[in-house]
């Protein structure tokens, strides 16, 4: 490991250094955020669970790739059905493989993701605290920690008025269960935050028709709702 000099030479700062300079700034969250939180989303261990309820045929399949990474997979399916198309070769067991893919990496992350009783809520208020420092963020995790944050961060509006809470644009009220994306804020109280991969809690009924799950109080567990509705 590195020494403080050592840092310093490679143009490396301490971060307690730099972050006056950036408070207001907008937040890109990669996917070290959650894996910070949680190894339990790193890749291998996701694909090796991933594979392990595959039937022979697609494990064969899937792990012929050599790659534990879910997008780079289904961006070659992808391209893969794009060529068959031009050559008028059906694409039925590409789709297949496609549909294989994205829901068992959806229900392999629901299976392994935290329960509430599981998070410790304490750690999720010092980053809610942190986040508070910055302006919009956007996020490439899917996952309901920076779900349950940003829930932290309005609590914590509502108890004092001096933190800023965020809004993702889903204000809509559809029904009981879901709110609808609306393509205009028209709160400036509230930060925006963007889900550039989508989320776990994010449902698509057609182009225009975008959802976001709402948990009531009186409903099950986020993560045990979102099983049920898919």
């Amino acid at each position: 490991m590195l020494n403080g000099e050592e840092l310093d030479e490679l143009g490396i700062l301490d971060w307690k250094i730099l972050a006056k300079d950036f408070r207001g700034a907008d937040l890109l969250l990669g996917n070290g955020f959650s894996l910070n939180l949680t190894d339990r989303f790193d890749y291998k261990s996701l694909f090796k669970k991933f594979l392990a309820k595959c039937d022979p045929k697609h494990r064969r399949i899937f792990g012929s790739f050599e790659t534990t990474n879910f997008e780079f997979i289904l961006e070659k399916l992808s391209h893969a059905k794009d060529v068959n198309k031009i050559f008028g070769i059906k694409t039925s067991k590409i789709e297949d493989a496609v549909e294989r893919l994205k829901d068992g990496l959806i229900k392999t992350i629901q299976t392994i993701h935290p329960r509430a009783g599981d998070i410790d809520k304490e750690r999720l208020k010092r980053i809610a605290t942190q986040l508070d420092r910055f302006n919009d963020i956007f996020t490439l995790n899917y996952d309901l920690f920076l779900y349950h944050i940003i829930m932290v961060l309005l609590d914590m509006h509502k108890a004092d008025g001096n933190v800023r809470p965020y809004s993702d644009y889903f204000w809509d009220r559809h029904s009981v269960q879901f709110l609808k994306f609306v393509d205009h804020q028209d709160y400036p109280q509230y930060k925006l935050l963007y889900y550039l991969h989508g989320a776990l809690f994010l449902f698509q009924e057609s182009f225009d028709d975008i959802f976001k799950l709402r948990k009531a109080d009186d409903s099950p567990e986020l993560v045990e709702l979102i099983r049920k509705v898919i």
